[in-house]
């Protein structure tokens, strides 16, 4: 039988916590600790707040990469504008050619968002 969050002991909610954000981290559950590490409430503390300075360094390592793509790409589109004397809207037109905006984004390394 399945328990609320209510009902959890701590020690249960900081292992729960813990395995999904090691998932969102690292792409799996953990499954490396001894059962005295996993039953410690300072082990299970302490992992979290190392998780969340991974957490930080990736999200920044993600935030340079993106920005070093949208970069590369505005390059692309300023130099197809010289070339071709169109403005910017022809150009991403012509470099879209009708895909899914989702699509090209993914294919050329853009936040999915970023011509919307």
């Amino acid at each position: 039988m399945f328990k609320s969050w209510e009902e959890l002991t701590e020690v249960e909610r900081l292992q729960s916590e813990f395995s999904d954000f090691y998932k969102d981290v690292h792409g799996y559950r953990p499954r490396w600790m001894s059962d005295s590490q996993w039953n410690s409430e300072a082990w299970l503390t302490n992992e979290i707040s190392t998780l969340v300075e991974e957490n930080k360094a990736q999200l920044a390592l993600e935030q340079a990469d993106a920005k070093a793509n949208i970069d590369s790409f505005e390059m692309r589109v300023t130099d197809a504008m010289i070339e071709f004397g169109q403005n910017r809207a022809t150009i991403i037109r012509w470099l879209v050619d009708g895909s899914p905006l989702s699509d090209f984004c993914y294919e050329n390394s853009l936040p999915l968002d970023y011509l919307k």
